[in-house]
């Protein structure tokens, strides 16, 4: 039977995180002791070869994931933020909720996770809240990023091709009203450090202008951004809760997280690419 995506990726996760015994400072493993051939387990650099050849888009995300959520925790740290227990808990209970849902009258959580993941309810909601928990972190010092400068809130409208980015750009110039358009649009909040050309362009915009068009490097669309308000730069660190708040009214988007991203690349001198495919001297070692 194939095996899962999902549950590959889970697994992909566990293997690539830093487990306890690591940073308490205690041995590390060399193996993965969950895939074994006798008193011999699978190696992580065996594992991760194979991932790659066979899931390259699916790699990339999780190294992507698992480098974002150790830039987050540096950035914690050096911000002074952190994500409240009790929030972690509430994030768990949602979607511990949601996963009953949408499971209904099919199975139960516990059975789903058993048979899913291999393990209990309560192995799988503490790793569950674990990456809940990063992810409202990366959140937080983000848009913390974000703010420390003026921002704009704005208008995100993506299109296809040049010409029809020229096309809307002066339809939106003479007052258009981009939501009666079949093109995709959304809200962001965005800063002078926002990639460029977009950065640039925000430094000098008032209420009404319409900016663009823009393609990002890598993407085949194109985008026009119409700023809806300037917001004035907080002097201090902003707090938690408004922190909180501000995400609760307006979600981080790809633009901004975009933005996070290569500044962060920049700040840590992190990359990530495609690990070798070559397979290596022995997939199984003894444990």
């Amino acid at each position: 039977m194939p095996f899962p995506r999902c549950s590959f990726l889970f697994l992909l996760g566990l293997a690539c995180s830093t487990p306890s015994s690591v940073r308490e400072g205690k041995p590390k493993s060399t193996s993965l002791q969950s895939v074994r051939i006798g008193e011999e387990a699978l190696t992580p650099f065996a594992f991760v070869s194979s991932a790659e050849f066979l899931f390259p888009e699916e790699m990339q995300s999780v190294r992507r994931t698992i480098l974002r959520a150790e830039i987050a925790r540096r950035e914690g740290l050096r911000l002074n933020i952190e994500v409240p227990a009790t929030e972690a808990d509430e994030a768990l209970e949602a979607a511990l909720r949601n996963l009953r849902a949408e499971l209904g009258n099919q199975t139960d959580l516990e059975s789903w996770c058993r048979q899913r993941w291999g393990c209990s309810l309560t192995q799988f909601a503490s790793a569950l809240k674990q990456r809940l928990s990063a992810n409202l972190l990366y959140q937080r010092v983000m848009r913390a990023w974000v703010c420390q400068g003026p921002t704009w809130e704005v208008q995100v409208i993506g299109v296809g091709s040049q010409k029809e980015a020229e096309e809307y750009f002066s339809r939106l110039r003479l007052g258009a009203d981009p939501r009666t358009w079949d093109f995709p649009i959304h809200q962001e909040l965005l800063a002078e450090t926002s990639l460029a050309p977009i950065g640039p362009s925000l430094k000098n915009s008032t209420e009404g202008d319409v900016l663009g068009p823009f393609q990002l490097p890598g993407d085949e669309n194109w985008f026009l951004l119409r700023v809806q308000k300037k917001r004035s730069p907080s002097t201090d660190l902003l707090p938690q809760a408004v922190l909180k708040d501000g995400l609760v009214d307006l979600p981080p988007g790809p633009l901004e997280s975009r933005s996070w991203w290569e500044a962060m690349l920049r700040r840590y001198t992190a990359s990530e690419s495609p690990s070798a495919i070559l397979n290596p001297p022995r997939s199984f070692v003894p444990f």
